[in-house]
């Protein structure tokens, strides 16, 4: 199978979508703008998944017109849950975007683990899990 930077828009959207509920843990994302604008006046994003081999393997979303990197306002996943107050400081994640030869959309990724993504709102968070 052809890695993510050889795929066309056609073939992205024949990719199954993830339940709304469903927490994706991937390599890197893929961003895909949609035609449809929010109430926002913002293009809705759908995100595409792809596994540790670059192969793109589900559709995320749909819904969202906000990426939140490590969270809403940047505090890391659960962070609530483990600190008392907001954190000054979360681990690095090393994040970066480059574009897709083909298709020319943008991929996140980080250099220091995988991805998970939150469930599928209209503010749609992405963190970084450590490599274990």
């Amino acid at each position: 199978m052809k890695s993510c930077s050889e795929w066309t828009i056609k073939e992205f959207k024949t990719l199954p979508l993830a339940k709304w509920n469903e927490e994706i843990v991937c390599n890197s994302l893929i961003i895909f703008p949609q035609k449809r604008i929010n109430d926002s006046g913002y293009r809705l994003l759908e995100f595409i998944a792809v596994n540790e081999k670059g192969i793109p393997f589900k559709r995320i979303s749909g819904c969202s017109d906000v990426i939140s990197l490590d969270g809403m306002g940047g505090y890391g996943d659960d962070w609530i849950k483990h600190i008392n107050g907001i954190p000054k400081l979360i681990p690095i994640s090393a994040w970066g975007i480059d574009s897709l030869k083909k298709s020319g959309l943008l991929r996140i990724f980080s250099l220091k683990g995988k991805i998970k993504t939150g469930i599928s709102l209209s503010n749609f968070e992405v963190f970084k899990i450590d490599i274990k």
